[in-house]
């Protein structure tokens, strides 16, 4: 076994003052006559009896031992995680969560919480009316505190059981402050750095807000739950005659100091939340501002290149064309006559796509010649028929008419149509047949 294994058992003697270990229950030498004499209310020595890491087995063991409620066992054997008081026949009990330092708390001015969110384990106080008995976890330092703050004080007749559990409260709650000052120091740091920070230097600071901010919460948390524990337990001290297991007098002035330290911790901790809260606001207001001002100054780059890329991408193009090695038109040629033979081509190619559109259009008319506003089958055509015949278009001047011929279109005289009704159609006019 190892040696703090050896140490789970404690017994302290109150006037005494001397502190006995051992690895098992009956291993402290403590009869079972005289604990339940002490339990039970005698006018014995105060003696306090703390397990660290007890399993179920001790807890049962303890329990039946001290004549505990089950339920009391119950909530200690399956380290029940609720805050909370509660008083019983003989002994009422107390349960918190305490603090477990990390391994990088040395002292109050090195700690940053932001890099060691502390955590937390429950630690059960149950007091007798003349013994205390604790169940706590290993690593905390509220046991061996406790007890060299009873033999500092001088004043034996005031350590009591009730003292005791007072004592422990304390050492509990100001467990808190070196946490809460490191989150102090950080949170003026940051505050101080929102406005003088680089770019550079505020995103690396996000992630150190956001771990700051989970620190408080989890404090915050912590301590909120003591405060409506102890409320409880002052309410119930002051009721005397209704709860006579809870103490009364002058421990009510300790509990009170402690009550009023324990709502200095936490305003003090939603302060530092809101300052906190804040920077990360103005950090990101700060980001969002440098993103918008970068985008700014990248689109007036890119329209810059733009209009360098309109000029030079065309000159480009044509010394490229013309500095290919291959034969240029006219470049042997003294004359035009190859630049107007291009031309030509061009036209006649553009041509091609008007006079399917007029075949298109004629498709449905029957088969004649249109002159003088007379169908040579005899009909009469006024300005509209004419009109309705030429919607498809086709290039020709106003007033010709044509004759569908085996599929070739071709002039034949001059119909009447007006140029006020070609105005009105907003186009010109060709009448098709």
């Amino acid at each position: 076994m190892d040696a703090k294994g050896l140490h789970r058992f404690s017994h302290f003697s109150c006037r005494t003052q001397q502190v006995v270990t051992s690895s098992t229950w009956e291993g402290l030498l403590i009869e079972q006559s005289t604990l339940s004499a002490d339990t039970k209310g005698s006018e014995r020595d105060t003696w306090w009896v703390d397990i660290c890491d007890a399993t179920e087995e001790e807890v049962s063991t303890v329990c039946q031992a001290l004549s505990i409620h089950p339920l009391t066992a119950e909530d200690i054997a399956t380290r029940e995680p609720r805050e909370k008081i509660e008083a019983f026949r003989n002994y009422y009990l107390i349960s918190f969560q305490a603090l477990l330092p990390t391994d990088d708390f040395k002292s109050s001015r090195s700690l940053k919480p932001s890099s060691s969110i502390p955590g937390s384990a429950g630690f059960y106080i149950l007091v007798f009316k003349n013994a205390t008995v604790t169940f706590s976890p290993s690593g905390c330092h509220h046991i061996a505190r406790v007890r060299d703050r009873i033999r500092r004080t001088q004043d034996t007749h005031l350590v009591s059981s009730d003292w005791i559990c007072y004592a422990l409260i304390d050492e509990i709650i100001d467990d808190f402050e070196p946490y809460m000052r490191a989150a102090e120091r950080e949170a003026d740091a940051i505050e101080d750095q929102v406005f003088i920070a680089r770019v550079d230097d505020v995103k690396a600071l996000i992630p150190q807000l956001d771990s700051l901010r989970k620190s408080i919460t989890q404090l915050i948390r912590c301590l909120t739950g003591k405060y409506d524990v102890l409320s409880g337990f002052v309410k119930r001290c002051q009721a005397k005659d209704r709860n006579p297991m809870f103490p009364d007098g002058d421990l009510l002035v300790y509990l009170g100091d402690v009550q009023d330290h324990l709502v200095t911790t936490l305003t003090s901790l939603s302060h530092f939340d809101e300052i906190v809260g804040r920077s990360q606001s103005n950090f990101l207001a700060q980001l969002s501002v440098n993103n918008i001002r970068l985008s700014y100054d990248v689109n007036a780059v890119l329209s810059k290149v733009t209009i360098l890329a309109t000029i030079f991408v065309p000159l480009h193009m044509v010394t490229g064309l013309f500095g290919m090695n291959v034969e240029v038109p006219g470049q042997n040629v003294d004359n035009l006559g190859w630049f107007f033979g291009i031309i030509g081509h061009v036209s006649r190619v553009t041509r091609g796509p008007r006079a399917r559109a007029m075949t298109s259009a004629v498709s449905g008319v029957p088969r004649g010649v249109v002159a003088n506003g007379q169908h040579q089958s005899g009909a009469a055509i006024d300005e509209e028929s004419l009109w309705e015949m030429n919607a498809g278009g086709g290039g020709l001047a106003i007033g010709e008419a044509v004759e569908w011929r085996s599929g070739a279109p071709a002039k034949l005289g001059v119909a009447k149509l007006s140029r006020e009704t070609a105005r009105k159609r907003g186009r010109d006019v060709m009448v098709i047949h």
